[in-house]
């Protein structure tokens, strides 16, 4: 019914790119850890928003992230809090 095809448009509307703002020059991309709801997510350069489970950098100059598979059904879902990210660590690959 309605209430579906609310969700349906809602869920299609929610993306799982996100712009960062500038961590600074000392910020190294191949250093970062992304995490939804404090719970640490993968890179997985090689996934997309429906293939995959983890995250990778859209874009060459590490400005955009991509958050793919289960991670981006849960965002588009509603069910996480928070995405933040911390600097300085060495990536979690998948």
């Amino acid at each position: 019914g309605l209430a579906a095809a609310l969700e349906s448009i809602a869920s299609s509307v929610i993306t799982c790119d996100y712009v960062l703002d500038d961590p600074g020059p000392s910020a190294d991309p191949d250093q970062v850890n992304f995490y939804l709801d404090d719970v640490v997510v993968p890179m997985d350069e090689g996934c997309t928003e429906d293939t995959g489970d983890g995250w990778h950098w859209l874009d060459p100059e590490h400005t955009t992230v991509e958050f793919c598979g289960d991670y981006c059904a849960r965002i588009r879902a509603g069910t996480i809090g928070t995405i933040s990210a911390t600097f300085g660590c060495p990536t979690i690959l998948l």
